[in-house]
């Protein structure tokens, strides 16, 4: 469909412009894209302890949604809107590299908090981490079976509650 060819399309500038071993990682970092990266390349992420940043996760939907935000700041979106937007380049992002569950509990996190902003309410992180972990097992109750789900939680916990610390400490910490 046009989700593949875009992915493919994506590929295929990578490899005419990129090395091979830089377009194999790229590949394997944006799109989850991993039939080129066996070798040496595999091999040195392996050895390094490194091979879990080319799993795709909230990361990756960080990364790919930095070079949006900065553009909507240069061009003084509000923050509300900033959120907004970004919604629906997320959804085509991940149509794109397909359904992976890391990626899918990434996006309704954002999601919820993109929408609890939208609407000015107060953010309960304990909330909206339990809202996220009963949406996600909704969707599919499986997940409570894998070690990704608490890794998710567990990461997202830890940015949470130790990221609301360090914010209080920095200056001008007024995000939204």
């Amino acid at each position: 469909g046009l989700f593949q060819r875009v992915k493919n399309k994506i590929n295929q500038n990578m490899k005419d412009t990129l090395s091979k071993e830089r377009s194999a990682v790229t590949a394997a970092l944006f799109l989850g894209d991993r039939q080129d990266y066996f070798g040496p390349v595999h091999k040195s992420f392996k050895l390094t302890g490194t091979l879990h940043y080319l799993a795709l996760s909230g990361l990756h939907l960080g990364l790919i949604l930095l070079p949006f935000l900065i553009l909507f700041r240069v061009k003084r979106v509000t923050p509300r809107w900033q959120l907004m937007l970004s919604l629906p380049l997320l959804v085509f992002y991940l149509c794109v590299v397909g359904p992976i569950p890391s990626l899918i509990r990434a996006f309704i996190s954002f999601a919820c908090l993109a929408l609890a902003i939208w609407k000015g309410r107060n953010i309960a992180t304990f909330n909206v981490l339990c809202l996220l972990a009963m949406i996600c097992l909704f969707v599919n109750p499986a997940q409570i079976h894998s070690a990704g789900f608490y890794m998710t939680f567990a990461a997202l916990g830890g940015i949470v509650f130790v990221g609301a610390r360090v914010l209080q400490l920095w200056p001008g910490n007024n995000l939204f």
